[in-house]
């Protein structure tokens, strides 16, 4: 089952539609502040896919469990190899609540601190294999992983903080359905205001090319 869009957007072209007037005009208020906007557009630079200077940047909300964010995985990945003119960034999250699986989670982002993020993330989203600790420690060997290094970082307080802050970004933001898509000029995503164009639960290449557009003409 697809979740709907419960939020919209402040000056926003929203793709998926189903609020009232009042609803929108409260939610529309909604701003971010200069750690938040960092949060959601990785302005660290340290996960950044695609093409980490693009004139777009799509960010992906999602969890590694989550059947439909797997299953639009192949679809995201298309889009951004045909388009040399898009940033992606993945956020995962507690999405689940308490019954998230936690390790993944922590396992894409302590690959990162060893140039591995992208393989890491790619990995967990498309093994058919469960997400036990057994099977993301077998990846590690797989991608050459420094162990001791990993499993530090794994269960550092930076990564469990960093996923936290996404969980209350998440939160902040209303976003109660996965996948979800948020789209926005690079240059716009450096401002505290909201991303212009969001997406939920249903993604294909031609509802990605249409945001791509839009974006490019504002």
């Amino acid at each position: 089952m697809r979740f709907t869009l419960k939020w919209h957007l402040l000056t926003a072209f929203v793709l998926t539609l189903g609020l009232s007037s009042c609803q929108s005009e409260a939610l529309d208020r909604l701003t971010l502040n200069p750690a938040q906007a960092t949060q959601l557009y990785d302005l660290a630079g340290t996960q950044a896919l695609g093409n980490p200077a693009g004139k777009v940047t799509l960010v992906v909300i999602a969890s590694y469990e989550c059947h439909y964010c797997r299953k639009d995985y192949p679809v995201i990945k298309q889009f951004v190899a045909t388009h040399p003119d898009v940033k992606l960034l993945y956020k995962t999250y507690l999405a689940f609540g308490p019954d998230t699986l936690i390790e993944p989670q922590y396992a894409a982002l302590a690959a990162a601190q060893q140039q591995q993020y992208a393989a890491m993330n790619e990995w967990l989203f498309t093994t058919e294999q469960s997400l036990t600790h057994a099977a993301i420690m077998q990846e590690v060997k797989m991608l050459k992983l420094n162990r001791k290094q990993f499993l530090t970082d794994l269960h550092s307080e930076v990564t469990r903080q960093y996923i936290i802050n996404n969980t209350d970004l998440m939160d902040h933001l209303g976003i109660e359905g996965i996948p979800t898509v948020i789209m926005a000029s690079s240059l716009a995503a450096k401002q505290t205001q909201l991303p212009h164009y969001l997406q939920v639960g249903f993604i294909n290449a031609d509802v990605l090319e249409e945001m791509r557009e839009a974006v490019l003409k504002k």
